[in-house]
């Protein structure tokens, strides 16, 4: 093999580091017998399957009859490809503390992210800190188990293509995620696993999330998204025509939808000077 072709499979292997995991490379080198020579052009096809398109991430919730509130500090959200591998959407640091029966007929905004082109079928949800309180009673309720991790099988796998950004909203369903409530010990008892979850995917509206604006031109603002203080994302938003220029340093709130080009379309926005 020669100079060029090891410099190629060099620079692919560390550009797509950062968003594959471990797991993810070692299935690519073990699908290569470590024969390089014989199987370079193998080697770059696979790689270059592993294009990032970027995806919006968000979150929304069926009802509930018995609850007010289910409360979940949410610390990570991981995306499982059919290869075998995931990949995690919400950034290192951030946390997102939601009721999520607050988001019936919402979506909360939690990431937009490049990630690997392919079939996802699954994600994980890593939370703590779990309350609950009963809708008849006003009975704050422990939380059995207060943390873990969501497993969520989807009801149809979420395709990521490539020269194309898509939405994803993933249906965190409260009837399915409570298995048992015990007014008597005063707790509720949570299913972990959930089967046949729906997720929304392609064009995907967007309620009142708020952010920063970062970068500010004619057509449209770059904005921070942050949430109870911590910073979720980065989104580009195109503003309706005829909008007032917002500057740099503002608070915005937005209502939108994101789409294929990778750009929340924006429906409403106030913006205000810190």
């Amino acid at each position: 093999m020669n100079t060029r072709t090891n410099n190629i499979i060099l620079q692919l292997l560390s550009s797509t580091l950062f968003v594959i995991t471990a797991t993810a490379i070692a299935v690519v080198l073990t699908g290569c017998e470590l024969d390089l020579g014989a199987a370079s052009d193998d080697l770059l096809e696979e790689l270059e399957k592993r294009k990032d398109e970027e995806v919006a991430v968000a979150i929304t919730d069926a009802p509930s009859d018995d609850l007010s509130e289910l409360n979940l500090e949410i610390t990570a959200i991981r995306l499982i490809h059919a290869d075998g591998f995931d990949v995690e959407v919400l950034a290192p640091a951030a946390r997102l503390t939601v009721n999520i029966l607050s988001l019936r007929n919402r979506h909360l905004l939690a990431s937009v992210t490049p990630i690997p082109i392919g079939v996802y079928e699954a994600a994980e949800i890593d939370f703590r800190n779990a309350t609950a309180t009963h809708q008849e009673t006003g009975l704050a309720l422990a939380v059995d188990p207060p943390s873990g991790t969501l497993e969520l099988e989807f009801e149809d796998n979420v395709a990521v293509v490539d020269g194309q950004s898509t939405g994803m909203v993933i249906d965190i369903d409260a009837s399915q995620l409570v298995d048992e409530i015990d007014l008597e010990d005063g707790e509720i008892e949570l299913e972990l696993e959930i089967d046949e979850t729906r997720v929304d995917e392609g064009t995907i509206d967007l309620d009142d999330f708020k952010g920063i604006v970062t970068a500010s031109g004619p057509d449209g603002i770059t904005v921070r998204v942050e949430r109870d203080g911590n910073t979720l994302t980065e989104v580009t938003c195109r503003l309706p025509t005829g909008s007032a220029p917002v500057p740099v340093g503002a608070e915005v709130e937005i209502d939108g939808s994101f789409g294929p080009d990778g750009v929340v379309a924006v429906n409403r926005h106030r913006a205000h000077r810190r």
